[in-house]
């Protein structure tokens, strides 16, 4: 799953249901060796995707840093447990790069953040594996 939080608290979820690669007919399902095979297709690609892990991801749009240091950023997640951050958009309100700490009232559900450098940040947080 992947979502995105704007700046007001709305989210929006990026993953979109696919249609089906073919369709089935009649005919189809009136021949036993085509639902056999088909079953069984199905039950191995099944089987693939539970055996699959694909992290969960959120991505903060357009988050305020003020850079001062002391100001704790949270980012709640959901994930119980570890979140790895990446800054994927830097706007700096100074002249240098994002400079961000994790602060130690981070916890299973929610990252905080430090801030030593001024600025406005997109951040995506990863489920960590």
């Amino acid at each position: 799953m992947s979502a995105v939080v704007q700046p007001t608290g709305a989210v929006r979820t990026r993953d979109r249901a696919r249609e089906p690669d073919a369709n089935v007919t009649e005919r189809d399902v009136a021949d036993p060796a085509w639902m056999v095979r088909t079953l069984l297709r199905l039950m191995r690609d099944l089987a693939d995707l539970r055996r699959r892990w694909l992290p969960r991801r959120l991505t903060f749009r357009d988050r305020e840093l003020p850079g001062d240091g002391t100001t704790k950023i949270r980012l709640p997640h959901s994930f119980a447990g570890e979140a790895e951050y990446t800054v994927t958009r830097w706007r700096s309100g100074g002249a240098g790069p994002p400079h961000l700490e994790v602060h130690a009232d981070t916890d299973a559900n929610t990252l905080v953040l430090v801030s030593y450098e001024a600025g406005v940040a997109t951040i995506r947080l990863e489920e960590a594996g």
